[in-house]
């Protein structure tokens, strides 16, 4: 990968991200993260595909991850000046790629709940993990 490494979370979900709502609003503020016990020097897009393939469902994250990826460069970018090094990539075309490499993390996040989920359909996190596979085989 041409990704600097940094620090990351690497276990992204929405019980890890406490949110609150603005005063008279629905908008909502991030107030932390938590829950740093697997912290690791990392690729930087782990987390990305932790946010994504977990809390998404696979229709919403296929049809909204070129949106939040050129965020995420757009983001980056910006603040570009407090990094040693420079951020390599500057389109989502560069950076889909590694993106769907890094997106088996996501995949071997949800596998762990696979097992858990005991009804006769396909639980939610099931379901999720079958998309992603679908999209990086």
């Amino acid at each position: 990968s041409d990704l600097p490494f940094t620090l990351g979370h690497t276990n992204m979900w929405t019980n890890n991200i406490l949110f609150s709502k603005k005063e008279k609003s629905e908008e909502l503020q991030l107030l932390a993260f938590i829950d740093w016990q697997n912290t690791s020097v990392c690729n930087p897009l782990l987390d990305v595909v932790s946010v994504i393939g977990i809390n998404m469902n696979a229709n919403d994250r296929r049809k909204h991850e070129r949106e939040i990826l050129q965020h995420y460069i757009d983001e980056m970018k910006k603040r570009s000046h407090r990094f040693k090094k420079k951020f390599p990539i500057d389109t989502v075309e560069k950076l889909l790629p590694e993106y769907r490499k890094t997106l088996r993390f996501a995949a071997l996040q949800l596998l762990m709940f696979v097992p858990s989920e005991k009804t006769e359909e396909l639980g939610v996190l099931t379901q999720r993990f079958i998309r992603i596979l679908e999209d990086i085989v």
